[in-house]
């Protein structure tokens, strides 16, 4: 676990505790085992009922929860949630991390498109003539030659890779 997700935690746990639990905590491992279960409870109740009482005494600053708004960002969350997670739920939070990364070069390799498409509109109209539509085809293969084969296979399951042809009026 890095540093920030430990501080994080750590925070919180202050943040929703006082110094009579956090001695209540301490001295438990000197009772024995049915009364450390006992102690446990309480001490879980005792932080929730301290939670509500703060809550009600300062609904403003729990509001806030004394941390930093952080802006979304998917990749870090999973990031962060992954050491806490079984086999399974790893498995869950990768493929959710894997889905917004490929969206992400989605939209990057678009926007890279766009560019081009700016740069060299003749490149990427449907309009070409044959001789055009061979050069236009040479190019798209060079620059999908760029890309790596991730993106390429994102750029084709996206229909990238399909020829757009004006539709016909005659059918």
């Amino acid at each position: 676990m890095e540093k920030n997700e430990h501080d994080k935690i750590i925070a919180f746990d202050t943040l929703y505790t006082n110094n009579h639990i956090q001695m209540m905590k301490i001295v438990m491992p000197y009772f024995d085992e049915p009364m450390r279960g006992k102690l446990a409870v309480y001490i879980k109740y005792l932080e929730f009922q301290h939670t509500l009482e703060r809550y009600r005494s300062h609904s403003y600053e729990l509001s806030g929860c004394s941390f930093n708004k952080e802006d979304f960002n998917i990749q870090k969350l999973c990031s962060e949630l992954l050491p806490f997670c079984t086999g399974e739920e790893k498995k869950k939070l990768e493929q959710i991390a894997g889905i917004f990364h490929s969206m992400e070069m989605y939209k990057e390799m678009s926007r890279t498109m766009e560019m081009m498409k700016d740069f060299a509109p003749d490149l990427f109209s449907g309009n070409a003539e044959n001789n055009d539509s061979n050069q236009n085809n040479g190019m798209m293969e060079m620059l999908m030659g760029m890309l790596s084969p991730e993106q390429q296979s994102m750029f084709e399951m996206f229909g990238g890779n399909v020829p757009h042809e004006p539709e016909r009026m005659d059918e």
